[in-house]
């Protein structure tokens, strides 16, 4: 299983009025996919940062601003809201309404930005008519991860929810952005250990976070130095070898295909035919017809 699949109610939600949920969880930050009936949320205070992409519809948000002004305003398909935790909010919706949320914890950010800035504050700036497509493709890329039968993997939703807090970091956060300085990709031995270990390990599911703690770096710099140094993000990395360890399967052993799929860590057949169509061009069968002649 890629992530935690769940539904995880907003307080104070009805589950009758819902047409559909989905929830899942990377690094502890909740994506929630729903699709509800007209409605309302009455106000509430979260622990956590919300980012609200609509997908279908329009919602009234009504929100206390830090300044302490009370905003009122129609969010519809194109527009992102980013609510910052403990500010206080209330939604209401007169029609059908289909929504992606996104819930940060404010640990989880401050984490990351102790790896990558130098910042004695941080916050994240309220705003409910930010228009941003690179938000909306990443919202769309893990709910879509949520409702694939095939999922991409752990490391694909984490790497995506990191690009996603270092976007929020760079444009939507009161940080002074003086960046540590890091030059260069991985040196020559922490890219072998860190090769070594997805090599060693196709087999099962990988975390970002179990990789870089081999290598004792953050996530968040591993995944940039490992790119620097390869060209590839380790989740296509990962992929590649796990098509790799399969041709030599499909070559030199008789193992039938679904087994071979989950020996190189796909999670059903019918992923592991896709993926490996997709980089090697042929499917499993026909590269196995072909290596032997």
């Amino acid at each position: 299983m890629v992530a935690e699949r769940r539904f995880i109610a907003p307080p104070g939600s009805e589950p009758s009025k819902y047409i559909f949920k989905r929830a899942a969880a990377w690094h502890g930050v909740r994506v929630q996919h729903v699709r509800v009936r007209r409605g309302e949320l009455p106000e509430v205070q979260l622990g956590e940062h919300q980012i609200a992409i609509p997908l279908a519809g329009a919602y009234t948000v009504e929100a206390n601003t830090a300044s302490g002004f009370r905003r009122v305003g129609v969010r519809s398909v194109g527009h992102t809201c980013l609510i910052p935790a403990g500010q206080a909010y209330s939604v209401r919706w007169n029609d059908e309404l289909e929504n992606v949320s996104i819930y940060l914890p404010p640990a989880f950010l401050s984490r990351l930005a102790a790896e990558s800035l130098m910042t004695e504050r941080l916050e994240l700036v309220e705003g409910c008519g930010v228009q941003d497509p690179f938000i909306r493709e990443l919202a769309l890329r893990l709910t879509a991860e949520i409702t694939s039968p095939h999922p991409a993997g752990r490391l694909y939703g984490e790497a995506l929810v990191d690009t996603l807090a270092a976007h929020l970091l760079r444009h939507y956060t009161t940080a002074s952005e003086r960046r540590a300085a890091t030059h260069g990709g991985l040196a020559g031995h922490k890219l072998r250990r860190a090769t070594d270990y997805i090599n060693d390990n196709l087999s099962r599911e990988l975390s970002l976070a179990e990789i870089a703690e081999v290598l004792d770096l953050s996530t968040y710099h591993f995944v940039r130095a490992f790119k620097q140094a390869t060209g590839e993000t380790p989740h296509q990395y990962l992929l590649k070898r796990r098509v790799e360890r399969a041709k030599q399967l499909l070559a030199e052993t008789a193992l039938p295909l679904v087994e071979i799929s989950y020996l190189v860590g796909f999670n059903s057949q019918s992923h592991f035919t896709a993926s490996f169509r997709r980089l090697a061009r042929l499917t499993p069968k026909a590269y196995r017809q072909t290596a032997r002649g």
